[in-house]
């Protein structure tokens, strides 16, 4: 700059432009400072790319703030939407669309988390109405099968009744014991009774197995191992006689006197098991494998292990897939079925 554009100065000058030797100048007092004066000054040249710059600055900044905008806007937008979609859902479960779900999000926010929550809840819920449901119609339709095996059984209890008092006069002593036994049979099994104690279903077995025992003498050995802590557990009526009446039709061998069957009980812990094991004719692996393939099928053939599929399904739909029948067996020496049923934590009264 040249020193003598600052010598036609005055000391206090509000001049911002200035002409030096046909040149033009731009001046800015910065400041006094006591005898000092701090003066800038640039060109005309220097000032338009000065003017240019700050143009240029400004541009941005505004772009930079519409940008901005924008991006809120978009954000917020977004966000309202993902928002109005998790409130039209709810309102749909809440007019009864347990089949609506929330939309996925590539999103990994709070939103993103209460639709994920929202759909599991609504699958627990749908699998927990499922499973209410199904239990509740095999309810029924048990029920109603019992309603009609009913009708049979009053009539033969009473007719057995009338046949016993026959035998008794004619002095049959032997047919009236079976008639007494048969009897007791029936009464028990018209009890509306659901649940029982255990050794009152270890009395339907014993009545059931005196019957076999007078109609195979001396070919049969019983023996009964169960626990005095576990006589009062509670159990499923009807659960250990459809599988003795198994073994009598597949199992037994009519033409031997060593025919051994063993009812024992084992506290395991956590679960009760429940054995019923034979020495008698056994199945190969194919057949093992092919009763063990029915008993877990929902559906089937109603004619074929009905009383074991039944036992087996009555024990899941009462206390959890965990439990039920399982059975082991070898051909030509014996078959072993067992039932786990859950420790009940009070005892039956």
């Amino acid at each position: 700059m040249p020193p003598a554009i600052v010598d036609q100065l005055r000391q206090e000058t509000n001049e911002t432009k200035t002409s030096y030797k046909s040149k033009k100048f731009y001046i800015n007092t910065v400041a006094n400072k006591g005898d000092y004066t701090f003066v800038s000054v640039i060109t005309d040249e220097g000032w338009q790319k000065l003017s240019i710059v700050r143009g240029t600055m400004w541009v941005v900044i505004i772009l930079l703030i519409v940008a901005a905008i924008l991006m809120s806007y978009t954000f917020m937008r977004n966000y309202s939407q993902r928002i109005n979609k998790i409130v039209t859902t709810i309102r749909q479960v809440e007019k009864g669309n347990l089949a609506a779900r929330v939309p996925e999000s590539q999103d990994e926010d709070e939103l993103a988390q209460i639709a994920l929550n929202i759909n599991t809840m609504l699958d627990e819920l749908n699998n927990y109405i499922e499973k209410f449901y199904l239990l509740t119609m095999k309810q029924q339709q048990a029920e109603l099968k019992a309603l009609q095996a009913q009708i049979n059984p009053h009539f033969l209890f009473n007719t057995l009744e009338a046949i016993r008092m026959v035998a008794v006069l004619e002095g049959s002593k032997t047919s009236s014991k079976m008639i007494v036994h048969l009897a007791k049979l029936f009464r028990y099994s018209l009890e509306s009774k659901d649940i029982v104690p255990f050794y009152t279903e270890i009395e339907y077995v014993k009545q059931y197995l005196t019957l076999m025992q007078f109609k195979h003498p001396d070919k049969l050995k019983i023996q009964f191992h169960i626990p005095d802590e576990l006589e009062h557990t509670p159990v499923q009526k009807l659960i250990l006689q459809p599988i003795i009446e198994n073994y009598f039709v597949h199992g037994f061998k009519k033409d031997r006197t060593d025919n051994e069957l063993i009812i024992y009980a084992v506290n395991r812990g956590e679960k009760i098991d429940i054995c019923i094991e034979d020495n008698g004719k056994g199945m190969s692996e194919e057949e093992l494998a092919n009763i063990v393939h029915h008993i877990n099928c929902e559906e089937g053939d109603e004619m074929k292990s009905i009383g074991l599929r039944n036992i087996h399904q009555r024990l899941k739909v009462k206390y959890g897939e965990q439990y039920g029948l399982s059975l082991e067996s070898t051909k030509n020496t014996g078959t072993k079925v067992t039932l786990s049923i859950p420790v009940q934590g009070i005892a039956y009264v």
